[in-house]
Order: C-alpha cells, then structure tokens, then sequence
C-alpha cells in the first residue's frame, strides 16, 4: 500500500495537474461543475490563482493536492470555512484511475488529522449528489451523517453529511 500525502495547492506541478484531470475528465464531469470549464492550461491556470486567492485573500479555504506516493491522484479542500462558528464544507475529487483502492478515505482522515492539529474547526459538512454513491460511502466510512437532502433546480439533488469534530 503506498503512502497517501496531502501537499499545498501552491507546490502544484501544473501540467501534472492539467493531465491528471484531463484523463478523468468524463468521470468527474459527471459529478463536479467546474470540470468542463478548464479547457487549457490558461484555463487550468485561473482555476489554480481562484483556489489561492481564496486561500490567501479571504481565509476561507484550505486546498490540498492528494499525492499516491509520488503521483498526483486528486485534490481536498475544506472551502466556505466559517471560523466564528467553527464550520466548513468538505470537497475533494480523485482521479478515475485510482478510484476503488481507499485513497479518499485516508486523504480525509489525514484533512480532519490537520484539523484537529491546527485548524480547530468543530463541524464539517460534505454535500454529495444524491447519485454518487462512492462518494457517500466515503464520507460514511469516515464518520460523517446524513443530515439533509436539498433539492436542486438542475435534475439530480444533494444529500448532506455532517460531521461533528
């Protein structure tokens, strides 16, 4: 079993990063928005500096790179980070290619080790569409409940899970 890391978002190899989702690109299309907006690597590179300036400029984002040994497999984030009441939302994707194999499950095992570590953050919610069911069993194996289900305008609605830390 090789060793999953979690990097900085500003250690990014870009091209790396441009391949890697790019070659799942029909996968996580089909569960993730933004997916189809990042054409190029001019595209790739205002999606990075977005990511950054909302770790840098409005503090509420943390963004990792997940590493399978030396091999950028995914990314985890913890995003709309509310410190006064100690809340954030989970995201995270993971290459097709390493689907399957439990790299999400220790990536969000070490995020929430960080949290704990230096982060202090007391709630974690992780919004999954209602028909990803990989991702929900990664949340569930981790810990987290079902909370609500939101219903969306675009067809397929959302399950939320929260985790209290």
């Amino acid at each position: 079993m090789q060793v999953i890391s979690l990097r900085s978002i500003f250690e990014v190899d870009r091209q790396e990063f441009f391949e890697v989702l790019d070659q799942s690109r029909q996968e996580l299309n089909q569960q993730l928005s933004w997916v189809d907006e990042i054409q190029n690597h001019q595209d790739l590179d205002q999606y990075l500096e977005y990511i950054i300036a909302k770790e840098v400029l409005t503090d509420n984002c943390r963004s990792y790179l997940i590493y399978q040994g030396p091999k950028l497999v995914g990314m985890i984030d913890l995003h709309d980070i509310d410190w006064q009441k100690g809340k954030a939302d989970l995201g995270y994707w993971l290459a097709s290619s390493a689907w399957g194999q439990g790299i999400m499950t220790r990536a969000v095992g070490i995020l929430e080790k960080l949290n704990k570590e230096k982060l202090n953050l007391h709630e974690i919610h992780a919004l999954i569409r209602e028909d990803n069911q990989r991702s929900q069993a990664v949340v569930k194996r981790c810990g987290y409940r079902f909370y609500q289900k939101i219903p969306s305008s675009r067809g397929r609605g959302f399950n939320e899970y929260l985790k209290e830390v």
